[in-house]
């Protein structure tokens, strides 16, 4: 039969098991959501592809790019296009990612919206970026985040200047959750029949995912209980 201090002293040895395991459970959990972000996140430039023409008419048919696990559709690629302004100055060099239709008059024209869409298993939170305006003159854009097929997000950045004028671009940002985590975004002008917009550095953030990081923290505190439980029997024989 313990003592009245050795109960205390076992009580104080428990209770400094159980601030071990809890500090144990946190670094593990900053580790992986660490790591497994670091992997993750990426950027979506396009100069890691050839250089493309600088101009709508000889890009020819919409293009597909897919990057880490990213599908890039409805527009084309440009290369060194004079026609956005400040993507010279403030953009990723040499390449953008582009639409445009003047009222049909475009000798290739592409898609109204142009659509990123990511891999579930990715759990993107976060995608933002460069959008510039292509136009003689200012025009409004909206940029939504879909989650399978739910809304999670919807941004409006109004009367971005036109192409002539400095700051003819918009930073965007479009945000998800850990539940419901960004699998697509979607671009599009105020005006579906007369446009002209290109997005570039466009920069993915993800979390680990919330079941494997469950399963680590189960993992661990079952452990650390059954260790203390041997202890603690080992001292009531």
């Amino acid at each position: 039969m313990f003592s009245k201090s050795g109960a205390s002293a076992a009580k104080r040895s428990e209770s400094r098991g159980w601030a071990l395991i809890a500090a144990a459970l946190a670094l593990g959990f900053a580790f992986l959501a660490s790591t497994s972000t670091a992997k993750a996140d990426f950027i979506i430039n396009f100069d890691n592809l050839a250089t493309g023409p600088s101009s709508f008419a000889a890009a020819g048919a919409p293009q597909t790019i897919t990057q880490n696990g990213a599908t890039v559709t409805g527009g084309v690629v440009l290369g060194n296009p004079t026609f956005f302004g400040d993507f010279t100055t403030v953009g990723s060099q040499p390449n953008i990612y582009a639409t445009a239709d003047f009222g049909g008059t475009t000798a290739n024209p592409t898609s109204a919206n142009i659509l990123i869409n990511f891999g579930s298993a990715l759990n993107v939170q976060t995608v933002s970026g460069l959008i510039f305006n292509g136009l003689p003159q200012a025009d409004t854009f909206t940029v939504t985040a879909y989650s399978g097929l739910t809304l999670v997000d919807t941004e409006v950045y109004s009367k971005v200047n036109p192409n002539y004028l400095t700051v003819n671009y918009a930073n965007f940002t479009v945000s998800g959750s850990v539940l419901k985590p960004i699998t697509q975004v979607v671009f599009a002008s105020s005006d579906p029949t007369s446009f002209d917009y290109g997005i570039d550095t466009i920069h993915v953030k993800s979390v680990p995912e919330p079941a494997s990081l469950a399963l680590f923290g189960i993992g661990l505190v079952a452990f650390g209980s059954r260790k203390l439980r041997r202890k603690s029997q080992n001292r009531s024989l």
